[in-house]
């Protein structure tokens, strides 16, 4: 069972389209089970904590925009920092390149009461040729698992609701052996209106 309710003592958007502010979260968790996110144990219980956000951001609809979010305060039974910033540059509109970075700081989380730092990183890309014909891309990152994600997408839509897509996925893990998994995917839509 979950409970959550979000408030915001202090929020500003800006004429120039961007944000900034402060959230307080109260949650309430009752684990039946353990729960184990990015391999941290946490015990099954009640557990009541209160997290704190600072958030800022720019216009989305400009060349060259930011997001940046800080999360902080107890999870559980230790604390979390996390720090999620990315950056969006579209030099012309059919053109869009985004990194971003999520950083993870667990302290005295979990049965063990560990601290862990975990990072996932990403770059992702597109470009529009026109509204029917896109080629997208991801390349991620995770710290965690070792694991970089490649995702490459076509897609074209040659009649109206009828498409082409082709996909190219890539994973590899750099743990003590590295290890490779690729995939092709192709799909072919065709609607015919009668």
């Amino acid at each position: 069972m979950e409970g959550l309710f979000i408030v915001y003592p202090f929020w500003v958007k800006l004429h120039s389209g961007g944000h900034f502010g402060i959230s307080v979260n109260p949650t309430y968790q009752r684990l039946e089970n353990n729960f184990e996110p990015l391999g941290i144990t946490i015990g099954s219980g009640n557990y009541r904590f209160t997290r704190y956000s600072l958030y800022a951001d720019s216009d989305p609809s400009k060349k060259i925009s930011f997001l940046w979010q800080y999360d902080f305060g107890p999870y559980y039974n230790g604390s979390l920092n996390t720090t999620t910033a990315s950056l969006s540059i579209s030099p012309i509109p059919q053109i869009n390149i985004k990194p971003g970075l999520n950083f993870n700081h667990f302290m005295g989380v979990g049965k063990e009461a560990g601290d862990r730092n975990v990072a996932l990183c990403t770059l992702k890309g597109s470009l529009y040729l026109n509204p029917r014909l896109q080629l997208s891309g991801l390349l991620q990152y995770n710290s965690q698992t070792e694991v970089t994600l490649l995702n490459i997408r076509f897609s074209w839509e040659y009649s109206p609701l009828s498409s082409l897509y082709l996909v190219y996925n890539n994973n590899s893990y750099d743990g003590t052996e590295r290890k490779i998994a690729q995939s092709y995917i192709f799909k072919l839509s065709y609607l015919k209106q009668f």
